[in-house]
């Protein structure tokens, strides 16, 4: 089963900020539920797992993030996932483009928009069959992450932010972990209700449906 997938969040951080830290994947991860990070096994490839529910099924996926272009200038870069569920219950694969921009009419602020090429099988694709669902369940991943995104960054120690570039007052209190390394705890794992999924699905059909009609 082949679907694609378009989120977006924003921001009331300046586009510089949000980029500096979804290049931070360690950072990203802690603020996915249900992701956790096992391995950084050099600069753009970690490994990991994530947990997440489709309709009435929980699973997890197993595998592998990899960062395969980058533009910091343009801010867009472009990422492959893969994983396996677990009990062999099937796979996963995502192509995935991320762009960050700052709002047309408020520059301080920033728009990200997340779009997915994703690829499901075996069981995880019978769960999944719908598009709706699948979409659903994408939006609901995004908006926590955003939320728990904003909330990060507004912890963070300030950084001022000219002409697009973040200066840093100083070093991070943290180091960079060590390739192939242990990472970070997990993360509260992702838990649909069934009344937001039911919400979410029914508005990505209406979206799909306004779509088609104006085409």
């Amino acid at each position: 089963m082949a679907v694609t997938i378009a989120c977006e969040f924003t921001s009331a951080r300046p586009a510089a900020q949000v980029w500096e830290r979804l290049k931070d994947v360690e950072g990203v991860a802690s603020c996915l539920p249900g992701a956790q990070l096992d391995e950084r096994v050099d600069d753009a490839t970690h490994r990991g797992s994530l947990r997440v529910k489709l309709g009435p099924a929980a699973f997890r996926f197993k595998g592998e993030f990899r960062f395969d272009e980058r533009d910091d200038a343009a801010r867009r870069a472009t990422a492959t996932a893969r994983g396996a569920a677990d009990k062999g219950r099937g796979a996963v694969y995502a192509r995935m483009r991320f762009h960050v921009e700052p709002l047309a009419d408020d520059a301080r602020s920033s728009r990200t928009a997340i779009e997915a090429d994703v690829e499901l099988s075996g069981m995880v694709a019978q769960f999944g069959r719908s598009s709706a669902m699948i979409q659903a369940v994408a939006q609901a991943l995004v908006e926590d992450f955003a939320r728990n995104l904003e909330q990060q960054m507004a912890q963070a120690p300030s950084h001022a932010v000219e002409d697009g570039a973040i200066h840093d007052p100083g070093p991070p209190a943290s180091t960079t972990p060590a390739a192939s390394s242990p990472l970070a705890a997990p993360a509260t794992p992702q838990s649909l209700d069934g009344l937001r999924l039911l919400w979410l699905s029914a508005r990505a059909l209406l979206r799909r449906f306004r779509f088609r009609r104006a085409e």
